[in-house]
């Protein structure tokens, strides 16, 4: 039996020293495997255990040794995965508790949805089947969110969600960092479709920016022309720093304007179009409807078009020199 695993910070002696006792309790022979850093020294490990079950766990979390155990009779039970779940009956997080960290353990699991049904997709406490790392090619995990990635990446037929109770975190970790991680996660599965989902995102948070522009500028009587093209511009800015920060994260390096005027010049016609089609919409489709509703019209057909220009024209290029989102 390999175990994989993170100590705390300090001496791993007493992890090494509780897991070989485990064993002795156990009769199992446990070969005990340090690993530090994010998923691709972990990787390198788990390719080089010969044992075909392997077991992860992160001391630093918490992860109670004596759980190792219920894990192991859950692959002997018929699982490739068992995760130990926090979340499902019997279950308990000692540094999971108060509203920020509910809030963000609702949030991961809400995004974690469209990838997995499991209910602690954060758990880095596991027990496999080496058969399921077929054809993972790469880990990105620091140990949150271990077991999510197993799923999207391997081949995990059968999975079960074991209880544990893990005791108070050594150091906190915030409770949104896993996003980014999920995030990663999406562009592995649904490649395109992920790089759409972000950018409606973003898009969506424009279409608030621009229809609150163009309501206060109307009541202020600004003409309803020069309102539309102050709130396209607008929400365009907002749109470049989110996608910016999230959308096409891996590009923040290159400079700031540049970077701005690029995607300025990118989106033009996009905003040309929603212009238009807002303008032609009020005038002629819906000249009798608030304004707002012929904006919404414009934001939808300018979105389309600015994610074909941007995905494929723009950061393509960025992607291929290894800016890659992340």
């Amino acid at each position: 039996m390999v175990i994989c695993a993170t100590a705390p910070a300090g001496d791993p002696a007493p992890l090494q020293r509780q897991l070989t006792e485990l064993g002795a309790r156990r009769g199992i022979d446990f070969e005990v495997r340090m690993f530090a850093g994010r998923g691709a020294h972990l990787l390198e490990v788990l390719r080089g255990a010969a044992h075909p079950i392997v077991v992860l766990m992160d001391a630093g979390r918490g992860h109670p040794a004596e759980a190792i155990a219920d894990l192991l009779a859950a692959l002997d039970a018929g699982s490739d995965l068992a995760i130990g779940s926090r979340y499902v009956a019997g279950g308990d997080d000692a540094g999971d508790h108060g509203l920020w960290r509910w809030l963000g353990r609702l949030s991961t699991r809400v995004l974690a949805l469209p990838l997995s049904k499991v209910k602690d997709p954060t758990s880095g406490f596991l027990a496999l089947r080496r058969a399921a790392l077929d054809g993972v090619d790469a880990l990105d995990s620091d140990g949150r969110g271990l077991g999510l990635e197993l799923l999207v990446k391997g081949h995990a037929k059968h999975v079960v969600e074991v209880p544990i109770r893990v005791g108070q975190p050594a150091g906190g970790r915030a409770p949104f960092g896993v996003v980014t991680h999920v995030r990663r996660l999406y562009m592995h599965r649904f490649g395109v479709w992920s790089d759409f989902a972000h950018f409606a995102v973003v898009g969506a948070s424009g279409m608030v920016v621009n229809l609150g522009c163009l309501t206060a500028l109307v009541a202020a009587g600004v003409a309803e022309r020069v309102a539309l093209a102050a709130a396209i511009a607008i929400s365009m800015f907002t749109n470049f720093l989110l996608n910016r920060r999230f959308t096409f994260a891996g590009a923040r390096q290159q400079p700031f304007f540049r970077q701005m005027f690029g995607f300025f010049a990118a989106s033009s016609l996009g905003a040309l179009v929603n212009f238009g089609v807002a303008d032609a919409a009020n005038t002629h489709l819906l000249p009798d409807a608030p304004i707002q509703a012929s904006a919404v019209l414009g934001i939808l057909a300018g979105t389309a078009l600015n994610f074909v220009v941007n995905r494929y024209l723009v950061f393509k290029v960025q992607r291929g020199g290894g800016a890659a989102a992340s």
